[in-house]
């Protein structure tokens, strides 16, 4: 998978401990396999209605500390195969495809998740509300 190439890990919790490595080679390393159901779809200019979107999201996450990881994975949907790099921090995940079709940003707690698409054409921000497994 193209994000499992050399990324900024911070292995020891501070940027000053900051190399570059792969994921795959940080001490600690975490499977990322979620399943996310969106049911409801916020437009910025239509407002919010009900939807049924799934989105999986397959990576790796690695860093020195299991509270401190960057992230590199994929996010699969139905519109496209996103590489999006970021962080899993105290059982936060955040994610971002800057390079997508549509840039996206992705959030998911404990309590929710929120995915975020950006269309500069038109301009227009679709955000995504539900959960993931």
């Amino acid at each position: 998978m193209r994000w499992a190439t050399t990324v900024v890990a911070m292995l020891a919790g501070t940027a000053a401990a900051a190399e570059q490595v792969d994921i795959s080679q940080a001490p600690i390393k975490q499977d990322i396999a979620l399943t996310c159901t969106f049911t409801t779809e916020c437009m910025d200019i239509d407002g919010c209605s009900a939807t049924s979107y799934t989105v999986t999201i397959e990576g790796l996450a690695g860093g020195g500390t299991a509270e401190k990881m960057v992230v590199g994975a994929e996010l699969i949907s139905d519109v496209e195969t996103a590489t999006v790099t970021g962080t899993l921090t105290d059982e936060i995940l955040r994610l971002n495809a800057f390079e997508a079709t549509m840039p996206q940003q992705y959030t998911n707690t404990p309590d929710g998740a929120r995915l975020t698409a950006h269309i500069a054409s038109v301009p227009l921000a679709i955000t995504y509300a539900g959960t993931c497994e």
